[in-house]
């Protein structure tokens, strides 16, 4: 019985240690700023078209949120990053709260429905793949 329970601890001590080895850790993920990838893949009602690369979401980003200032972001409860074993992909996905001010909107708060995915390159964990949608606000009774 010993033996077993050793080797119970030791298989999940491996099990553990491989999903934290790879580039696209659940703990990289989470702390965001990973590089975007040069043929990601991104949608969100503002740019009104899916776009494909990295230039091209700075282009439709500088178009769609140049004016938003005082950006804040934060993640609800329902907010969860998945790796694989080996740690070379994950995605990552929940409910956004956001809210910022602009000039021609003024302030604007919402929530998001969110998913992103992440792939390995070399030792590198990219975000391959963006896409939002703003939920409906919820109507009170």
């Amino acid at each position: 019985m010993k033996f077993a329970s050793i080797l119970f601890l030791f298989l999940v001590a491996v099990t553990v240690t491989q999903a934290q080895t790879g580039p696209c850790t659940e703990g990289i993920i989470r702390s965001g700023g990973m590089p975007v990838a040069d043929e990601a893949f991104s949608y969100m009602p503002a740019y009104g078209r899916p776009v494909i690369g990295h230039g091209a979401m700075k282009d439709a980003d500088t178009k769609s949120f140049s004016d938003r200032t005082n950006i804040q972001r934060s993640w609800e409860d329902d907010h969860r990053v998945v790796v694989n074993a080996a740690g070379d992909m994950g995605y990552e996905y929940g409910t956004l709260r956001m809210s910022y001010d602009s000039k021609s909107e003024g302030h604007n708060e919402f929530e998001a429905v969110m998913l992103l995915v992440y792939k390995a390159k070399g030792n590198t964990c990219e975000q391959v793949a963006l896409t939002m949608q703003p939920l409906e606000p919820e109507k009170k009774n």
